[in-house]
């Protein structure tokens, strides 16, 4: 568990010190007289924020349920939850890169998504093929 808060803490200071490069950018942009790179960078650059914010929690879940699913608690594999999923995932495909910083984050979000759905996919597959038995009985 101490291990998860120390990833958390440097993920947040990874995080702090992105968001300080972006307003520095920001300021030396304001003081050379130019204006964002597009309209509405700021924003974009928020909703992209909210949507990496809420794209952790819902892979955690993801990864609980299939878990749950394999050791037969779960009766079906968590298909509302990789449909909703998807939809961050095309949120985040379909938003503006205003900066590097954005670019960086939404890159690194989506190898992380990707990764883990291969994963739940290789499950799903070998469960069907039979390499995997799904417990159907909690075990004593």
């Amino acid at each position: 568990m101490a291990a998860l808060r120390g990833k958390d803490d440097d993920y947040r200071k990874i995080r702090e010190r992105r968001e300080e490069e972006d307003r520095q950018e920001e300021a030396e942009r304001a003081s050379r007289g130019e204006s964002s790179p597009k309209p509405g960078a700021q924003a974009t650059a928020q909703a992209v924020d909210a949507i990496l914010g809420q794209i952790d929690p819902i892979v955690d879940q993801i990864s609980n349920l299939y878990q749950m699913y394999l050791s037969g608690i779960e009766r079906l594999p968590p298909i509302e939850k990789r449909k909703l999923l998807d939809g961050h995932l095309a949120q985040l495909y379909s938003a503006s890169k205003s900066g590097t910083a954005s670019q960086f984050r939404i890159q690194a979000a989506t190898t992380k998504i990707r990764t883990h759905i291969d994963r739940w996919d290789r499950l799903m597959r070998d469960l069907e093929s039979g390499k995997i038995a799904r417990r159907t009985k909690p075990t004593k």
